[in-house]
């Protein structure tokens, strides 16, 4: 079944298992990887995706999150367009799909796409991807005034690349809100996004040559999981440079803390007993709440046996540099 130009059908979802589907997607990037491998993603890095395509670490077992939001998926898809024509006063057509789609200009690339929409306001019978996600209200601040979160907004252009399409629809639950965004096709992007995705393939994928860590954390975890520490080796660094930032950086840190402490401590004696303040455009109050805290000294006194039963120990490996 191939219905777009610039795309050819390579895997019937609903026809798949998940093991099938993930080793066919670890031979593509995906476009929930190209938010990882631009730097726009608060999960992945091109270190991180790397690792997961070449089965160097096994892929994310789904956490209740994740499996929430794709049982929630089909509700979205079948509720969105009563919302959107109350608040809209337009139609919306929704359609599922259950292909994955590989780029016939680059054959790397892949889509899985929630689904398509045509809506009335982008010409009738014009076609749109659909993108669909759950959220809460802690992250409201990236979606504030018609936002996109940087990761979404790059998935977006890399399914739309693929498909060659000149629209998303990207609906978001929040918590039991729903919310929608559209994100039209910028060719701009497009081209430093797959000139960057194909650098990544064929320069680290195919090359088997493991790109460099970005400075998230979680290229911290993943390394120290990639190289287990090993008692009996010592290697030696030279005068690498990167020690020596290392530890001009971290008294740097302490310098910059101590001086926002002694900014606060200047706001609370201007203060003095008020309960708020404005300065400009900005607000200061003080804010008081109860904090229950565990006397932990109590409790070994009078239930020793109880702190025993329910003490346990992680094994922590962390580099420590001076």
């Amino acid at each position: 079944m191939n219905e777009f130009s610039s795309a050819r059908t390579i895997l019937d979802r609903s026809k798949a298992t998940r093991e099938e589907w993930l080793a066919l997607h670890d031979q593509h990037l995906g476009a929930s990887d190209a938010g990882a491998i631009m730097g726009l993603s608060k999960y992945q890095t091109p270190l991180s995706t790397y690792v997961t395509k070449k089965g160097l670490q096994p892929h994310q077992d789904d956490n209740d999150f994740m499996k929430w939001g794709r049982l929630l998926e089909d509700l979205v898809r079948r509720e969105f367009p009563t919302d959107y024509y109350q608040k809209e006063g337009k139609s919306v057509d929704v359609f599922e799909c259950p292909f994955m789609y590989e780029s016939t200009e680059n054959p790397f690339m892949c889509v899985d796409p929630d689904g398509f929409v045509t809506i009335g306001s982008f010409g009738e019978g014009r076609r749109g991807l659909l993108e669909i996600k759950t959220t809460t209200r802690a992250n409201a601040k990236y979606w504030k005034d018609d936002q996109v979160p940087d990761q979404y907004y790059a998935q977006c252009q890399h399914g739309m690349y693929v498909l060659d399409l000149s629209f998303t629809f990207i609906v978001c639950l929040m918590d039991k809100t729903l919310l929608w965004r559209t994100v039209p096709a910028k060719r701009v992007f497009m081209s430093e996004m797959v000139k960057l995705e194909k650098r990544f393939w064929n320069d680290f994928y195919l090359a088997d040559e493991m790109p460099g860590p970005s400075g998230q954390d979680t290229d911290t975890d993943l390394l120290l999981e990639l190289y287990p520490r090993a008692e009996d080796v010592t290697v030696d660094l030279g005068d690498l440079w990167n020690v020596e930032r290392y530890l001009a950086l971290k008294e740097e840190i302490a310098a910059k803390e101590k001086e926002q402490e002694l900014a606060k401590q200047q706001i609370i004696q201007l203060m003095g007993v008020a309960h708020r303040a404005v300065a400009g455009e900005h607000k200061v109050s003080r804010v008081q709440f109860k904090k229950p805290v565990f006397d932990i000294s109590l409790f070994k006194r009078d239930h020793p046996k109880l702190v025993e039963k329910y003490t346990g120990f992680t094994s922590v490996d962390y580099p420590r540099i001076s």
